[in-house]
């Protein structure tokens, strides 16, 4: 059983393409949940991701990728079928996601249901030595969830995306909104925990389905061709592919156990290995060499 459990956050720099191979429509689609269809990442990705940079470092300081602290942390490389890595992630969950506003050019957008998922997510890790901010931000996601007003969006008071009729019009939907302070305080931990000053002025709170047919209809398509020696489209290499925008905020719960031997590391020793060594800035997903998938990470809140 995993001793810590600690909350990450993941906010895009860049547009994020973590691929799920072919799909209807977009010929390059990104992962989503089967039940919910919300964007996320798949935590083989992010562990995949966060290992290549341990690795990197360690060659960095003339340590191999066997160096018996990297193997206790991400089990071996080639003989995984040894013994695991001690540490664990949980799939990259989507928290706030980007939409197109009349007023204030965007909003971040979440929902009831990210919010419960969040402040269950958040329990799981409060019982197991999460952070002193942990209990706080739980307590404030449940206050939201349970005074989200009904037809209408929450938003903070000093929001900026709202019009001078009491609306917010993101995308093509004009929504009735209600200034509530549970949501303005909501909005301020998170800006102070993100490092986003101007969060509290485009954050609100819609309903599941407007938030679903945001994260369905709104990301990003992009466009990609190969052209050939002649100067014109190569035949086959005209093809979409889909990247979560930038901006987005995803969140990820890194879970250590004790090393899977006898007289190894214990879990705080492998969490404060990974914490430590773990940078600010990481890459994440496909189109690395285009500048897609930079991610900023923030971790012990």
């Amino acid at each position: 059983m995993f001793e810590i459990v600690k909350p990450l956050f993941f906010v895009c720099e860049s547009p994020l393409h973590a691929g799920a191979g072919g799909g209807v429509g977009t010929e390059l689609p990104i992962q989503r949940e089967a039940h919910t269809r919300f964007p996320k990442v798949e935590a083989s990705g992010i562990k995949g991701a966060f290992r290549e940079v341990f690795e990197q470092a360690y060659k960095a300081n003339n340590k191999k990728a066997t160096d018996k602290d990297l193997v206790a942390v991400f089990g071996h490389p080639d003989r995984g079928d040894e013994n695991a890595g001690a540490l664990g992630l949980s799939d990259g969950r989507l928290l706030l996601f980007p939409v197109r506003s009349r007023r204030g050019v965007f909003a971040w957008a979440t929902c009831p249901r990210v919010l419960q998922r969040f402040a269950r997510d958040l329990k799981v890790s409060e019982l197991k030595d999460g952070g002193a901010a942990v209990p706080k931000l739980r307590v404030l996601a449940e206050v939201v969830i349970s005074a989200m007003p009904k037809d209408k969006c929450s938003i903070p008071a000093a929001s900026q995306v709202v019009d001078g009729a009491g609306r917010v019009m993101l995308e093509e939907y004009a929504m009735e909104a209600q200034k509530q302070e549970g949501t303005g305080k909501l909005a301020n931990a998170l800006a102070a925990i993100l490092k986003i000053a101007e969060l509290p002025e485009q954050f609100v709170v819609v309903s599941d389905e407007y938030f679903r047919d945001f994260v369905l209809h709104c990301t990003e398509i992009h466009t990609r061709i190969r052209i050939g020696n002649d100067g014109v489209v190569q035949d086959g290499a005209l093809f979409t592919e889909e990247h979560l925008p930038a901006e987005s905020v995803l969140y990820s719960l890194a879970m250590a156990h004790p090393e899977f031997k006898k007289g190894g590391m214990k879990a705080a020793d492998i969490y404060d290995l990974f914490s430590s060594g773990l940078p600010e800035i990481v890459q994440i997903g496909g189109n690395a060499t285009l500048g897609k998938g930079i991610v900023r990470i923030i971790q012990n809140i």
